[in-house]
């Protein structure tokens, strides 16, 4: 697996992602990595076919500005576990963010202060 990341010069890391090139993973638990300071996640999961499971309950996504196409196209997706620092962020975008993946993973209502992804 690779995890990616570019920073710009005021140390916001600009884009991150998670993957590579044939990544077949099904299970995927992502701890103690900084995420607090990253300002794109755009696609950041997005294709991974295999995955079931996704644990990102120590992401701090307070700084994010784009989250478009974060899950998208991981059509095996059964479960994502999202800890308290997972917030949207006024005005960020989340265009596709959970396209092509199974209904149930959706979060709608009450998850992350009354917005619902499409």
């Amino acid at each position: 697996m690779t995890i990616s990341y570019w920073k710009k010069k005021d140390g916001k890391t600009l884009l991150f992602t998670v993957g590579g090139p044939g990544l077949k993973a099904k299970k995927i638990i992502l701890t103690n990595v900084d995420t607090s300071n990253v300002i794109n996640m755009t696609a950041m999961f997005g294709g991974i076919y295999n995955l079931e499971e996704l644990d990102l309950s120590d992401f701090d996504t307070s700084n994010v500005t784009a989250m478009d196409m974060m899950f998208s196209s991981n059509t095996e997706l059964q479960s994502i576990t999202f800890g308290t620092k997972f917030v949207h962020k006024q005005g960020a975008t989340t265009s596709g963010m959970f396209n092509n993946c199974p209904s149930q993973d959706r979060p709608t209502g009450d998850t992350w202060n009354d917005v619902s992804f499409d």
